[in-house]
């Protein structure tokens, strides 16, 4: 093959290097791949990102294969890995067809009617006296401990950026805003909630805390959004209609 260079060899490897299938494009120029990843390279010319992985014609194939079959099948089929095929497939929003998705759904289930082997039966009928001896050190003894059990007073925070502390066993948590205001004050009545004085969810200093009804902390939320002055006509409107009810009374 010759080994120079055309100007309008250049200018095709310039415009199509960064997204051509190399083998079509060094075929095209009538050189070698390397030939032509050796002249890219001179060129500082870079390929695109997901066409070194996925070039066109590779995922036409796997746009075609992913409805009917397994990622390992497509893997296997387009010299690449399962993971890759998951992840062109997600970034594509490609589906499996709802016949693959019967039949291979349905493979890891039992029948209907299904009985286990060990049903009914002791361990030594299904199992030899040395299997029965290398299960017992994996067994969970009665008295241990999982290493991930966490200790009573363990404390988290929630989707909802709330602090709970873990005050029973196995696993009861309960909202720490609570438990304070409960220690100092009493009991919580079943129509209020406690909020936070100044909306730091975390701050749960017994001075930061305040009780109101349900009613009026929903008002407060559903009006919170808005500007202050709206805010606060808002209120006095709330104020104005109460006043005009009692009146009415």
């Amino acid at each position: 093959m010759n080994k120079t260079w055309s100007n309008e060899q250049l200018a095709i490897l310039d415009r199509e290097y960064p997204t051509a299938d190399l083998k079509e494009l060094a075929q095209s120029l009538g050189k070698t791949k390397s030939a032509v990843r050796a002249k890219a390279k001179c060129r500082r010319l870079k390929r695109s990102s997901d066409v070194k992985v996925w070039n066109p014609k590779k995922q036409e194939k796997l746009i075609a294969l992913y409805p009917n079959h397994t990622n390992q099948e497509i893997a296997s089929l387009l010299g690449s890995t399962e993971s890759a095929v998951g992840g062109r497939a997600f970034k594509l929003k490609l589906r499996k067809s709802p016949e693959f998705m019967l039949e291979h759904s349905s493979k890891g289930f039992f029948p209907k009617g299904h009985q286990p082997v060990n049903k009914g039966r002791k361990q030594t009928e299904y199992m030899s006296i040395a299997q029965i001896e290398k299960t017992k050190k994996t067994r969970f003894k009665k008295g241990d401990i999982p290493k991930n059990h966490k200790p009573i007073g363990y404390e988290r925070i929630t989707r909802d950026g709330y602090i709970e502390v873990k005050t029973t066993e196995p696993n009861v948590f309960e909202l720490k805003h609570r438990l304070i205001w409960t220690k100092h004050n009493g009991a919580i009545p079943a129509d209020c909630v406690i909020r936070f004085r100044d909306g730091n969810k975390l701050n749960v200093d017994i001075s930061n805390l305040y009780l109101v009804s349900k009613s009026e902390n929903m008002i407060s939320n559903t009006i919170h959004r808005y500007p202050p002055e709206l805010k606060k006509a808002i209120r006095a409107y709330g104020k104005l209609k109460k006043t005009i009810k009692k009146y009415e009374e």
